[in-house]
């Protein structure tokens, strides 16, 4: 998602600064530094942690009376962390948050650097695509044999999750408000390629100084 003043040119990709994953017998794939994500999750009571750096290039912002309110700068995440935990085949528990950097803060022009919002939410796996990644993993038992999901033409998932404004706003490392994201993810297996779409609504339920926002996502 990009904010208000963000250029549609934003470097939304997270540029990966390295990415840990705990050795265990299942498979990890399509978190960060992807922005969207992927019906995958861990294994039963297994954690599963990310880490990776992230930047954007910001355009200058103006109020509503065209006057300019700060410049060009950039946006960093340094770093961004992910905690996964499988809570069963099915069901991912995450816990995110991140280091937010700016080279312009709101309140005086100049750097600042902190701690940033922290979200929380529970990933389902509902469908999963026959002879798709769910059949290649190693979980014991298999993921596609896991009860309370259904088998399909693709890997689908819904992924319900709350931000919590732990970042100074007034320094420009965080929203000030609570909100809610829900994204729907759909993936398909072709051989060795994999294919991820996403739709997601983002929902200001809290401040609602910003409109709520809708954004899809690709990723190969």
């Amino acid at each position: 998602m990009t904010s208000p003043g963000k250029s549609p040119l934003v470097l939304a990709f997270a540029v990966a600064l390295f990415l840990w994953i705990r050795p265990t017998r299942g498979f990890a794939f399509g978190h960060l530094p992807l922005t969207s994500e992927d019906p995958s999750s861990p294994c039963e009571s297994t954690l599963d942690s990310a880490v990776a750096y992230g930047m954007d290039l910001v355009g200058p912002g103006h109020d509503q009376l065209g006057e300019q309110e700060f410049r060009s700068h950039l946006d960093m995440s340094v770093p961004i962390v992910q905690l996964n935990y499988g809570v069963t085949d099915r069901i991912q528990a995450r816990v995110a948050g991140e280091i937010p950097m700016t080279t312009v803060a709101p309140d005086n022009g100049r750097r600042a650097i902190g701690f940033g919002d922290v979200s929380a939410g529970l990933k389902y796996r509902f469908m999963d695509q026959v002879d798709g990644l769910e059949d290649e993993d190693t979980c014991d038992p298999r993921q596609s044999e896991a009860s309370y999901g259904v088998h399909g033409p693709f890997s689908i998932s819904i992924f319900p999750q709350f931000s919590f404004p732990t970042g100074a706003v007034n320094q420009g490392l965080g929203s000030g408000e609570y909100s809610a994201e829900v994204p729907l993810d759909v993936a398909r297996q072709f051989g060795d390629l994999f294919l991820i779409g996403e739709f997601s609504f983002l929902w200001r339920y809290h401040d609602r100084s910003l409109p709520n926002e809708i954004a899809l996502g690709l990723a190969a």
